[in-house]
């Protein structure tokens, strides 16, 4: 099976186990399609080129993704995860693969998926006069595999928090199962010790490297 179908395969299958087990509200699907030079990308379904490389941090920026719909999943708490890869000669080439954090607790888990529904609660609880007391400060988990723009300050796979130029040396590829695996483990610890398929996701290898994974900031031994 090529690394596109793989790939492909295992974003549907984690995002549908997401949503069958009551951790997303919803997810929508995922789109492949053709670029210059033989290339073909993995992404959202309504991809915009301008979209892959986000400022963090801004209650704006997250309410544009959302009213958008430039994302894969979003969880029970309003939080978005997407990815995008690019592909040629049946290797992964780069990589942008995001967690966005909900600014407010949407609190999704008994609600309808119908269109819209987020975004509207979202307004609704930046509408009201204390919304500042309900504003919840966690960062943005972006990875990037970034061939075209690596030097001393830019490594090749990196790891964005906090801000755009924090940037962690990760050492191999980071496959979506993985990346899912890393924000449940560390992000939703209680989530993830409760449902073992969190656990137990299958990988795909993106790197022929012999290097077992390991990295002096994050260990993605599991990849």
């Amino acid at each position: 099976m090529s690394i596109e179908k793989k790939l492909l395969r295992d974003i549907n299958n984690t995002c549908a186990l997401l949503t069958k087990s009551g951790l997303a509200h919803f997810s929508r699907g995922v789109r492949t399609y053709d670029m210059s030079g033989k290339v073909r990308r993995i992404s959202w379904t309504n991809c915009d080129n301008t979209e892959l490389n986000i400022s963090f941090n801004s209650l704006e920026q997250y309410k544009n993704i959302l009213e958008k719909g430039l994302y894969f999943c979003i969880l029970n708490d309003g939080s978005i995860i997407r990815a995008s890869y690019s592909i040629k000669n049946n290797q992964v080439i780069s990589h942008n693969l995001l967690f966005w954090p909900a600014p407010f607790d949407l609190d999704l888990c008994n609600r309808s998926p119908e269109f819209g529904a987020p975004l509207e609660i979202l307004e609704d609880i930046m509408s009201s006069e204390d919304w500042p007391n309900h504003i919840i400060m966690r960062t943005p988990i972006r990875i990037d595999y970034d061939p075209k723009n690596v030097s001393d300050q830019h490594p090749l796979i990196h790891m964005h928090m906090q801000n755009e130029d924090c940037r962690i040396a990760i050492n191999i590829p980071v496959c979506f199962n993985s990346f899912i695996h890393f924000i449940y483990e560390n992000c939703y610890p209680d989530i993830y010790q409760k449902n073992s398929f969190l656990q137990k996701l299958p990988k795909t290898k993106l790197s022929n490297s012999s290097n077992n994974g390991y990295n002096l900031f994050l260990n993605f031994n599991y990849i």
